[in-house]
């Protein structure tokens, strides 16, 4: 299976396939998705709002306008990186609410796809193949994000749909800058000629069973291992992810945020220790020394 360093994204909320004419079908899924929770999304619907907050408190969106959201895209289009990183990534935080009824979205998903008819389906559909593995320019930041400028228009940025799917960007922003500077670096042009001796090698079979260097974990393990080897190794960690062509991507999104999420819980865990600070409270300078001491370099085949 191909890299897809941002596959996840398309998967979150489930099926993406439409776009609207008079009423946004975006609206439409994203109350399926509200829905599905037992408040009523009250809780999600909070957590976007304060992690908004949060991006504009730290510099990195200027205000809640559609204008300030496209401007971050151009930004990290250009760059694969941003000036500043969040203290907090979105994909951890979403894990710490209670988790929907995925039946239930489905049920509402496939109610609404049968009024599809009265949608412009072109839009969401050229979104959602930005992330297919038959796109040859899924598989870093700065192409993923070219192509969502593309497709998206100001207005589109509007929307909870699409500034949900901003906030999941941030989450891997680190590890494609962090690979751009080792091959930079290094002079070397593809990440096959890293040096990945001492990588941490993770592998998914064509049965969705996980090894790490071979020996077969589950979810708990994997975690665990990701922690020692981060915290043995710190600034010298690389992780190599590869998968089979027949891994489930459901599989690959849940072993993908699983490193993601052992890294930032040690960032959190140093920051604590250190400056008896969360991450959100610490200087640029603070979070740039916890983002060297456990960085988020993968290398995914």
């Amino acid at each position: 299976m191909k890299t897809i360093i941002l596959l996840f994204i398309s998967s979150v909320f489930l099926a993406l396939s439409c776009s609207a004419q008079t009423e946004r079908i975006e609206t439409k899924l994203m109350d399926c998705t509200f829905q599905s929770y037992a408040d009523g999304g009250a809780e999600l619907k909070t957590l976007i709002s304060d992690y908004q907050s949060l991006l504009i408190k730290e510099g990195i969106l200027q205000d809640n306008s559609a204008r300030s959201y496209r401007s971050i895209l151009e930004k990290i289009s250009k760059k694969s990186e941003i000036e500043k990183e969040p203290s907090k990534f979105f994909i951890i935080e979403i894990r710490n609410i209670n988790q929907p009824d995925l039946e239930k979205i489905e049920r509402c998903q496939l109610k609404t796809f049968a009024d599809s008819a009265s949608y412009n389906l072109s839009k969401l559909r050229r979104f959602e193949n930005i992330f297919s593995p038959d796109n040859p320019n899924s598989s870093r930041v700065s192409s993923v994000t070219k192509q969502i400028l593309d497709v998206l228009t100001l207005e589109d940025f509007e929307l909870d749909y699409y500034k949900l799917r901003t906030f999941l960007i941030f989450s891997y922003i680190d590890t494609d800058a962090g690979l751009d500077e080792q091959l930079s670096e290094n002079s070397i042009g593809d990440n096959e000629n890293i040096d990945l001796k001492n990588a941490l090698r993770i592998e998914i079979d064509g049965n969705d069973l996980v090894y790490v260097d071979n020996k077969k974990v589950n979810e708990a393990g994997l975690k665990k291992k990701v922690r020692s080897y981060e915290e043995k190794n710190k600034s010298e960690s690389i992780i190599l992810l590869k998968a089979d062509r027949e891994t489930k991507y459901g599989t690959y999104i849940k072993v993908q945020n699983a490193i993601v999420y052992e890294i930032q819980n040690l960032r959190e865990n140093f920051s604590k220790n250190k400056y008896n600070k969360n991450l959100d409270e610490l200087s640029d300078q603070q979070l740039s020394e916890i983002s060297k001491m456990y960085p988020q370099n993968l290398v995914e085949k």
